[in-house]
C-alpha cells in the first residue's frame, strides 16, 4: 500500500485566506500549491497534476 500524497491547487489572491486554507489544508496531510491569480493558476494546471483545484472565482486575471 502506498501513503500518496494528495495535491492540491488553491487559486486565491488574500493573503491571509492563502495561509489559512495551506495550514489547513497542509495540516491534513495534502500537499498544497498557491496561485495568486487565475494566470498563474492556469499556467500550473497545464504544467502539473493536481488531484483537487480551489479557485476564488474573483482573483485578478480570472473574472471576465
Amino acid at each position: 500500500m502506498t501513503d500518496k500524497k494528495y495535491r492540491v491547487l488553491v487559486v486565491e489572491d488574500e493573503p491571509s485566506i492563502c495561509q489559512v486554507c495551506l495550514r489547513t489544508l497542509e495540516g491534513m496531510g495534502l500537499e498544497v500549491t498557491i496561485a495568486i491569480n487565475g494566470q498563474i493558476g492556469q499556467a500550473l494546471i497545464q504544467q502539473e497534476t493536481f488531484d483537487l483545484c480551489l479557485v476564488d472565482i474573483r482573483t485578478p486575471y480570472h473574472e471576465r
